[in-house]
């Protein structure tokens, strides 16, 4: 049998440990989970890390995915024995729905050269949503500002947004906005405030939307009416004086002139709060310049404070042409003053009894003698009194 030279022996052993040393990849996870997100959002960015665990450098040629997702590292991608490398994949939504795919990296691994990571993501229609995704301001009378509810805004996603901007459209001029910028934290919420405060008469409408960047994520819409009346009132608001219950307050003059230049017809002047009364206040035609007086009292009936709505409304008027606003309280009549001590005392100090003619005048002052007597401890005295007086009728 012949033996093996040792150069022989040593270059195979030499081709095998060659053979053995090879890349080897691994990742830190097998599914890249995006989370929530809306499809108006910018493109999405998420991370993992690559690891060379062979014994020669690991190569990665190429990264393949689907439509939504793209491997931004670049490739060819060297990685050293032992150490690790961060890939970053991004997410563009193009429409709502569940989102699962797999990036493939190939690499110049022998035993895996083409390693699968999953990808997965919930993209939403509604990146933020509104509540209430509309507001209707009711009639505004011109020169005049009304906050309305606040919008709610609720993240339906899994990153922060920032609402970084509003615009209004037409009538801009009409609303101003408050609350933005405004960052929502993940779930999170926060209220956004719009005021109207008309400058001219008639119907008014806006959209709000609210941006980051260049997307819209909220759209509501704004209405009101600003009313310019015809008719003046003089005074626009008061408050009457406060007014014990049961009573009635002073009365304050309210003058409706027609500022126009054609006759008006008043139809009516009511008050929506029944504690507030209105004399001579009723149908009416005004000519150009010309007015008309009515009283305004309050007699209230419990303690508290009142707000009433006086308004005026015009001949075939669905809405009113003038609102007065008045406030009042009712309050509790005050404590009688006690009488000095000494005054009972010199009233109830007397040792002759009246005579039997003056018997209801006795009865009334042994009574207001008897209530100070038990004030003041002395009621001995006073049954004494009342012992000695023979009262007859």
């Amino acid at each position: 049998m012949r033996r093996a030279s040792w150069p022989a022996l040593a270059a195979v052993l030499l081709l095998s440990s060659a053979a053995q040393a090879t890349p080897r990849i691994a990742a830190d996870r097998r599914v890249l989970d995006f989370g929530r997100h809306g499809w108006q959002q910018n493109a999405i960015v998420r991370t993992f890390e690559l690891r060379n665990l062979g014994d020669t450098p690991l190569t990665v040629g190429s990264f393949q995915s689907a439509a939504n997702f793209f491997a931004l590292t670049a490739t060819p991608l060297v990685i050293a024995p032992g150490a690790r490398a961060p890939v970053d994949v991004q997410l563009t939504p193009f429409q709502p729905g569940k989102l699962d795919d797999s990036l493939t990296i190939v690499s110049d691994d022998p035993v895996e050269p083409r390693l699968a990571i999953g990808l997965t993501a919930r993209i939403v229609a509604d990146t933020v949503t509104a509540s209430p995704n509309g507001i209707d301001f009711g009639v505004v009378h011109v020169g005049t500002s009304v906050e309305g509810p606040p919008i709610a805004l609720t993240n339906r996603t899994s990153d922060p947004v920032t609402i970084d901007g509003f615009s209004l459209g037409d009538d801009a001029g009409q609303f101003s906005v408050g609350g933005v910028p405004v960052t929502l934290a993940p779930g999170g919420r926060a209220d956004v405030n719009v005021w109207f405060a008309p400058t001219r008469g008639g119907p008014v409408s806006a959209s709000l939307q609210l941006t980051a960047g260049f997307n819209v994520f909220v759209d509501v819409g704004l209405d009101a009416i600003g009313l310019l009346s015809a008719v003046a009132a003089t005074p626009g608001e008061f408050a009457l004086d406060a007014t014990i219950v049961g009573q009635r307050s002073n009365v304050q003059v309210v003058t409706l002139e027609n500022v126009t230049a054609s006759p008006l017809q008043i139809a009516s002047i009511t008050v929506d709060d029944p504690a507030f009364a209105l004399e001579g206040a009723g149908a009416a035609r005004l000519e150009p310049s010309a007015g008309v007086t009515f009283d305004v009292s309050f007699a209230p009936t419990e303690v508290g404070e009142r707000q009433a709505r006086i308004a005026v409304t015009l001949d075939g008027a669905s809405a009113p042409e003038q609102v007065i606003l008045v406030d009042a309280s009712g309050i509790l009549p005050p404590s009688p003053p006690a009488p000095p001590p000494g005054v009972l005392g010199a009233a109830c100090s007397f040792s002759r009894a009246p005579s039997s003619g003056a018997a209801p005048f006795a009865i009334a002052l042994l009574l207001i003698c008897l209530r100070h007597r038990r004030a003041t401890g002395r009621t001995a005295r006073v049954m004494k009194l009342a012992r000695r007086w023979p009262l007859r009728y």
